[in-house]
């Protein structure tokens, strides 16, 4: 099995990989809905309106991840910078304070807020002027986790700008505002995309694949819309390995996701792996991507300060037994 070429394929920026870095490159199990999607499905077929059950949340509200970024590419060994990614839990507000397009969810909708930060540090950064401090927020829905509202603020040396994106479901449209800050007037440009179903934001779909079960084996295609382009992301489950993260020995799963190429989210040539833990909280735990500038490794730093989690218990079935 495998996925359509991404049609819309546009450059990424190097912020753009290390977001992915810090993550299991997005929603890896999208491929099986939430049971909240398919109950909702099932009573729009039939024409009864009923409330979506949501779908359990197995990470606690204020939760704060942290992933060093590394780059190796002989005789260089460096630190590019830290990512941070924050479940914020429900939202007390419904519109992101500094976004430019207009966003009114739905009377009944609650909404669910996440956040990221990208910060360079380290020698290498300074010397070649890679100054970059981004900040990132989405408003996911509860029932579904699909992205509503995005906002980033993209500080990369001497570009300053901000990019909303708003996913707007009833007129099948991602309405994209993006503001340069660097310029007077502070002026507006808009840009649309086809909105798919159970499409997600980059952000987004980096916390989705916590909810999910990933079966080995499993190849699994889904929509993300990200910096005015739209994509198709193809992820293959690998299977079951044992990761190191500083003195301690974690069960994990190996994804690959299938960025990398012409027709791809990064048109370049490469290949990335992730592995996430095999427990209820599915945390990212490190990526390795590696490309002809070389490697980009990410690792979580504050795995410790995690509250403990308990294994993933598979019970055995019919067969097995």
């Amino acid at each position: 099995m495998s996925c359509k070429p991404n049609i819309w394929a546009g450059r990424a920026s190097v912020c753009a990989l290390l977001i992915i870095a810090g993550i299991c490159a997005i929603s890896v199990s999208l491929a099986q809905a939430p049971q909240g999607v398919q109950e909702r499905a099932a009573q729009t077929q039939s024409g009864i309106e009923t409330p979506p059950r949501e779908i359990a949340i197995p990470f606690p509200a204020g939760e704060k991840l942290v992933f060093e970024i590394r780059l190796s590419r002989f005789p260089i060994y460096a630190t590019l910078g830290n990512i941070t990614f924050e479940y914020s839990g429900p939202s007390e507000a419904s519109v992101i304070s500094e976004s430019t397009i207009p966003f009114k969810p739905d009377d009944s909708e609650k909404l669910l807020l996440l956040r990221a930060e990208a910060v360079s540090k380290g020698f290498l950064a300074s010397l070649v002027g890679f100054d970059v401090k981004n900040r990132y927020q989405a408003m996911v829905n509860r029932s579904d986790f699909t992205a509503r509202i995005s906002f980033k603020e993209i500080v990369e040396g001497k570009k300053h700008q901000t990019r909303t994106a708003v996913f707007d479901k009833k007129n099948a449209a991602v309405v994209y505002s993006t503001v340069d800050l660097t310029r007077t007037p502070h002026q507006p440009v808009i840009k649309e995309m086809p909105h798919k179903e159970d499409m997600h934001s980059l952000l987004s779909a980096i916390f989705y694949i916590r909810l999910r079960d990933l079966a080995d084996g499993e190849i699994i295609c889904f929509p993300v819309s990200e910096d005015e382009d739209n994509h198709i992301f193809e992820i293959h489950v690998r299977g079951r390995e044992t990761v190191e993260v500083g003195s301690r020995k974690i069960p994990a799963i190996r994804v690959e996701p299938k960025l990398f190429g012409p027709g791809r989210f990064f048109s370049r040539e490469g290949e990335m792996s992730m592995w996430i833990s095999d427990d209820e909280r599915r945390l990212p735990l490190k990526l390795t991507a590696k490309t002809s500038a070389g490697t980009l490794n990410a690792l979580i730093t504050n795995y410790d300060a995690q509250p403990p989690v308990r294994p993933v218990i598979r019970h055995a079935t019919p067969e097995n037994q």
